[in-house]
């Protein structure tokens, strides 16, 4: 039986001194575990049946933090201590690093990005993201996009949902810290809608007055995570194919079929991402933008807005003479 554990080592994390260190002496938070389900219990007993196997396996060392009060908290690896205990073992080796409780959640956000044995999902890594952004505040979405192994539109987006979240309208700083650990400079975002003015009507993109029992609709933003996670999809997709295409590493792996894989994968991937633009602009194309002036969401039978309240620019513009020029 091969290590289950194999080639579960994430890039960018520099390997310390390996020890071993007391299963009982290792403590851990669920808070710091970037994964929405931070144990499989299948995936744990595989490792420690491996374990059982021979008195000689040992896994790849779990990474530690000790923390200023002196305890040892664990950073990345909850499978394999679990398995070393279900294995009957009484210690496991580790690489302790120096930090507070924010390091430790900094680095275990990092984790598992190249984990092809327990892929994550994409909660998991809207879940890194935010653990990163709460870690790290400082620094800038593509440093975190990078760390974290995900697309910087999806950092963009939860690090909006997070200060949305906190009720804050404060303008972003005017710098973050980049990839190259530099202050970088970053564009001022627009204000959310209504932030420093809680008592204006809000209206549409043309001006005209939302009535109240529209206005979730114009503020719902769960259409554009929506589109958010299909963008992501498509960044995804082809960044594997151009890992597959030029990553190093991969020659070390002589049975993986490198080549047929990036050739299939391409196969998958063109006629996909036509398809999938097509989606996102199919989607796009009935976002809500302006008010339906015939029966302002009065009338479910409405031609107009088939119902909704709202029009899309399109069908607003088909339906809006033009304004002759004097």
């Amino acid at each position: 039986m091969r290590n289950p554990e194999c080639g579960t080592a994430d890039a960018g994390q520099a390997p310390g001194p390996v020890g071993r260190v007391r299963l009982t002496d290792i403590t851990a938070d669920p808070a710091d575990q970037p994964r929405e389900r931070p144990l499989d219990p299948d995936h744990a007993a595989e490792i420690a049946a491996w374990l059982r196997e021979d008195p000689a396996h040992d896994t790849p060392p779990v990474d530690l933090f000790r923390l200023p009060g002196g305890s040892l908290r664990l950073a990345h690896g909850n499978h394999r201590v679990e398995a070393y205990r279900r294995a009957g073992r009484a210690d496991v080796p580790a690489v302790v690093h120096a930090g507070d409780a924010a390091a430790v959640r900094l680095f275990a956000s990092g984790t598992n990005k190249d984990n092809v044995t327990l892929r994550r999902t994409a909660a998991d890594k809207r879940r890194a993201v935010r653990m990163a952004l709460e870690a790290a505040p400082d620094w800038s979405s593509r440093r975190i996009a990078e760390h974290v192994g995900v697309a910087h539109t999806l950092v963009n987006q939860v690090r909006a949902e997070l200060e949305a979240a906190a009720g804050t309208d404060a303008p972003p700083p005017a710098e973050r810290l980049g990839r190259d650990g530099r202050p970088a400079r970053i564009a001022p975002r627009p204000p959310r809608p209504g932030a420093g003015d809680r008592g204006r009507v809000p209206t549409d993109a043309t001006g005209y007055p939302v009535p109240p029992h529209l206005r979730d609709v114009f503020s719902d933003p769960r259409l554009g995570d929506l589109l958010d996670r299909l963008k992501t999809v498509l960044d995804g997709a082809g960044e594997v194919y151009e890992r597959l295409a030029r990553e190093p590493f991969l020659k070390a792996y002589p049975f993986c079929e490198v080549g047929p894989a990036a050739e299939a994968l391409a196969d998958l991937v063109r006629p996909g991402t036509g398809r999938l633009h097509q989606v996102i602009g199919w989607l796009v194309a009935g976002r809500p933008y302006a008010v339906c002036r015939r029966c302002r969401g009065e009338s479910p039978d409405c031609p107009d807005c088939r119902g909704g309240g709202h029009l899309p620019a399109r069908r607003y513009a088909e339906l809006t003479p033009p304004v002759e020029a004097a």
